[in-house]
């Protein structure tokens, strides 16, 4: 790794060695830039000891397993998908501002399950170093849980992980972070299996005109907010596909659909909580 960063290759190197104390370990696999490094990571450790284990829900987007499923075989690790039932939750439907707390709480203990199962006793997650800065309210069930996180144990920051992504030719390395449906929903308001499909097909009608990035959010009112980049926002207030675009979120059963003239931004919802700007 000579052509990688002497401090991130030392951080890699740390990264490797913990690793490498346990015989075997499942890796909590959302297909993102964090995960899909630590399963690689872990298949440089321990070869096909390392297992990716996948939580499926209705708020994971329809068009996610499929990718996240090619992704496992360019990384080279054996995947398996796992249901969980997060709806089922009341304190997760209600959808408060430490949802997140209920839903990596259910998720982690059907993991947890599953890697039982398989007599695996250690769980990796792809936390990072720059995590710790923001607002993660299921960074208490990861501690609950004794889950371990070996990218932020290490150090490596967001960018250092995508370096070591770029490093390996992985698809992944540029992906923009991508989390679940359930945060599209503005907090208190319910959150639905109805409400998550509604999302996802906005945000697949606005993918498929080559819209990046991209966030459909759901307000009060069924009120849908559409962010991009500054780029796409003139061409989306343009006559025709302003219309057209209208017209499809109206079928899907919004209200009202609005363009921010505010940029993208992953986490907008969160703004304003613990002083985050």
């Amino acid at each position: 790794m000579d052509t990688l960063k002497t401090e991130i290759y030392q951080k890699f190197q740390t990264l490797l060695t913990n690793l490498k104390n346990f015989n075997s370990i499942v890796v909590a696999f959302s297909g993102g830039v964090d995960s899909s490094v630590l399963a690689r990571a872990a298949v440089e450790a321990m070869g096909d000891k390392a297992l990716a284990l996948c939580a499926v829900s209705p708020s994971m987007p329809e068009r996610e397993p499929e990718r996240i499923a090619n992704l496992a075989r360019e990384i080279g690790i054996s995947l398996h998908f796992v249901n969980t039932d997060e709806l089922s939750l009341s304190d997760y439907r209600k959808n408060p501002k430490n949802r997140c707390y209920f839903c990596k709480k259910h998720i982690l203990q059907r993991l947890l399950d599953v890697a039982g199962e398989k007599q695996i006793s250690v769980l990796a997650e792809g936390s990072n170093a720059d995590d710790a800065l923001d607002f993660r309210p299921g960074a208490k069930a990861v501690q609950e849980f004794d889950v371990i996180s070996p990218l932020a144990d290490a150090g490596l920051t967001k960018s250092e992980i995508r370096e070591l992504a770029r490093f390996w030719g992985l698809s992944v390395a540029e992906r923009p972070s991508s989390p679940c449906l359930s945060s599209r929903i503005a907090y208190g308001v319910e959150i639905t299996e109805s409400r998550l499909r509604q999302i996802d097909k906005a945000e697949n009608y606005l993918a498929d005109l080559g819209i990046s990035p991209l966030r459909v959010r759901l307000f009060p009112n069924d009120v849908a907010v559409i962010e991009t980049s500054a780029e796409w926002i003139a061409q989306l207030a343009q006559d025709g596909t302003r219309e057209s675009i209208v017209d499809y979120f109206q079928s899907l059963g919004f209200s009202r659909t609005l363009l921010s003239l505010t940029e993208f931004r992953s986490g907008s919802m969160n703004v304003g909580i613990n002083g985050r700007q």
